[in-house]
């Protein structure tokens, strides 16, 4: 019987890539828009600006699929460890608006949901906090639980959000659990790394522990 406190437990006997169904609710449960849904590595254009951080994110879901595939020995005699083997860990890209920072988080989500069947949760930042607070904090520990159980949580636009006395060491809470428990994270952002210092030293110091990239392009949405 599944555990009606964790809501991914009712996919685990199911072929996800092959059942349109279940790729709908858990479209939901993930908490990806309907509009960005269609966002892959195929159809993303890659530039000059972008190349480092789509070549990363590919090559470290090819190696993850390729480490599901290895026998224990054959892991443990893997000896060489390559940029984007190493899992769990934080990944963030920054850039201006329209570079392309969400279409590559979705992307790189979907292949976690349907490669792998991992557990992902994508919000925009500010939409997290309006979850968390939602009905009055109804559901803040249902909502919490829901994000800890998350092998991939997805902050995309941090920096959009006001930064109340609640919601800054609440994302400071959810960042730092992650880094504690080895928990992966991916965050996009419009912010500099030295803005990021700025307005908040240990969630910088944090995503500074990971990779960190940075698009430089125009504007694609408002070149429309």
């Amino acid at each position: 019987m599944s555990n009606l406190n964790n809501p991914w437990d009712k996919y685990q006997n199911c072929t996800i890539r092959d059942d349109s169904n279940v790729i709908e609710e858990i479209q939901r449960d993930c908490r990806i828009p309907a509009t960005l849904w269609q966002r892959s590595f195929k159809n993303f254009t890659i530039n000059d600006g972008n190349r480092e951080v789509f070549e990363f994110l590919r090559k470290r879901c090819f190696l993850t699929d390729k480490l599901e595939d290895m026998s224990e020995d054959e892991k443990n005699n893997n000896s060489k460890p390559q940029k984007g083997i190493e899992t769990p860990s934080f990944i963030t890209i920054a850039g201006s608006t329209g570079v392309g920072k969400t279409h590559l988080a979705i992307a790189y989500a979907k292949w976690n949901i349907l490669t792998i069947e991992s557990k992902v949760l994508y919000f925009q930042v500010d939409t997290l906090l309006d979850w968390l607070k939602a009905d009055n904090f109804k559901h803040y520990d249902e909502h919490m639980k829901k994000i800890d159980d998350a092998i991939l949580l997805i902050l995309d636009d941090f920096g959009s959000q006001k930064d109340t006395e609640w919601a800054l060491p609440k994302l400071d809470q959810i960042i730092d659990s992650r880094y504690v428990d080895n928990k992966d994270l991916l965050v996009t952002t419009n912010l500099t790394p030295a803005q990021l210092k700025l307005r908040t030293p240990r969630i910088a110091s944090r995503l500074a522990s990971g990779y960190m990239f940075s698009i430089k392009d125009i504007d694609h949405r408002g070149a429309k």
